[in-house]
């Protein structure tokens, strides 16, 4: 049985920490990302993105892989784009 490597561990870390930061980077500056996109943008990118994060453990659970990659999509796209509003807001 194989499972997984030294290095798929080290990615698997590397990855957690950065979102993990950049969770950090949206919650300190989560006032200013609310004075540049309005609040209800921001609670709407907010929902939408656990909302895809349920679509790919669904999607994982029950094998459906365009579920998946939809929902990938919309997770990045989501993430990125409250990530971005974070770093340029002013508090």
């Amino acid at each position: 049985m194989h499972g997984p490597s030294l290095q798929d561990l080290a990615g698997l870390v590397l990855m957690i920490s950065v979102w993990f930061a950049s969770c950090v980077l949206v919650i300190k500056k989560w006032t200013g990302v609310i004075k540049s996109i309005g609040r209800s943008t921001a609670h709407f990118l907010v929902l939408l993105y656990l909302f895809s994060l349920s679509g790919v453990v669904l999607a994982l659970i029950l094998s459906l892989d365009l579920l998946l990659w939809i929902s990938i999509t919309i997770a990045l796209a989501t993430n990125a784009s409250v990530i971005i509003t974070a770093i340029r807001a002013k508090e």
